[in-house]
C-alpha cells in the first residue's frame, strides 16, 4: 500500500497544516461471512503504521470512524475496535496498530460483492480530525 501524507478530507486547511503524520496501510482485508447457521455479515480488518513527522508528541492517535464506499454511496459507517484503542507517538516515532469491526455488521443490500470498495479512515490526533482513503479493496467471501 502507499504512504499518504494527510490532506484535508475531514479537516480544515489550518488543521491539516498542523498535523504532520504519515499513515501507511500494510494490510486491509474485507470479507462477507456467508457461512450457514446465521445471517451473513460484513467484516473488515487490517494493519497500519503511523509516523509522527512533528518535533512534538501526539498523545492520542486513533481511527475514530471507518466509512465503506462503493460507487459513490456510503454503505457503512462505524467506529472500529483496535489492538490499541489509541496510540501515543513521540517526535519522529512510528508505530503500528490493527483495526477490526467491533460488532458484526449486517450485509447491506446495496453492496455489490463483485465490485471493489473504497474505505475512508477518519483519524483523530489530539482532537484534530483527518482522513486517509484506501481504494479498490476486494471483497472476499467465506462460505
Amino acid at each position: 500500500m502507499i504512504a499518504i501524507m494527510l490532506q484535508g478530507c475531514c479537516a480544515s486547511k489550518a488543521a491539516v497544516d498542523e498535523i504532520k503524520l504519515t499513515v501507511q496501510f500494510t494490510d486491509v482485508y474485507c470479507w462477507l461471512n456467508l457461512m450457514p447457521g446465521g445471517p451473513g455479515s460484513f467484516h473488515i480488518t487490517g494493519e497500519y503504521s503511523v509516523k509522527n513527522n512533528e518535533p512534538t508528541d501526539f498523545s492520542d492517535v486513533t481511527i475514530s470512524r471507518i466509512k465503506v464506499i462503493q460507487g459513490g454511496n456510503e454503505l457503512y459507517s462505524f467506529r472500529p475496535a483496535g489492538e490499541f484503542e489509541s496510540i501515543t507517538l513521540n517526535s519522529n516515532e512510528e508505530r503500528t496498530n490493527k483495526f477490526f469491526v467491533r460488532d458484526h455488521l449486517k450485509i447491506n443490500p446495496d453492496l455489490d460483492s463483485e465490485r471493489n470498495i473504497d474505505v475512508l479512515f477518519e483519524f483523530t490526533a489530539d482532537g484534530k480530525v483527518f482522513c486517509v482513503t484506501e481504494e479498490n479493496i476486494r471483497i472476499e467471501k467465506a462460505y
